[in-house]
């Protein structure tokens, strides 16, 4: 998986008070999966690669950090004919010390539509962001089932990334 984002921070040692960054991500993960009577158990490793770009230019060395490690992810979860809905991720990677815990219960409203609460827990070394919520899954139960999540609550992030706020996700 590779991923590319662009951000914004406040800093008081830089002209103009603010330094635009970029991150590129990307991993590739090998997993196991082991296949319950109710519910499923995955685990998955492999290497994990961080690339940061800072501007303004620094007056010395380069503006670009590269940083390797190796990434770790585990998923726990109820089989989806199970009458609940409960599933548990979690994320670190070495390459910054990056974290994510992410646990959600749900009940069946519909067929194939399941809500219910979510707890989020991320950070690193320097930033925390807990986040507390809902969740709409609209899952797909055909021969190979397909999910898709719509969240949304609040977010209790580290003061110098923003304090809290709402959050939503796709």
């Amino acid at each position: 998986i590779r991923a590319q984002t662009s951000y914004e921070k406040t800093s008081t040692v830089v002209a103009g008070g603010t330094v635009d960054g970029l991150l590129i991500g990307s991993h590739l993960l090998i997993g196991y999966q082991k296949i319950l009577t109710w519910a499923y158990a995955r685990l998955y490793v492999g290497p994990d690669y961080e690339r940061y770009r800072l501007a303004p230019n620094k007056n010395y060395g380069s503006n670009w950090e590269n940083i390797y490690g190796v990434k770790v992810r585990g998923i726990w979860g109820t089989d989806t004919k199970s009458p609940i809905f409960a599933e548990l991720v979690a994320d670190f990677s070495s390459a910054s010390n990056r974290y994510l815990a992410r646990g959600r219960i749900g009940q069946s409203l519909l067929e194939g539509v399941i809500i219910g609460p979510e707890g989020i827990l991320s950070g690193n070394r320097t930033r925390t962001d807990n986040r507390a919520g809902i969740f709409v899954l609209f899952r797909s139960l055909g021969l190979q089932p397909v999910d898709f999540y719509i969240s949304g609550g609040y977010s209790n992030t580290s003061a110098d990334r923003g304090g809290g706020s709402a959050y939503g996700a796709l």
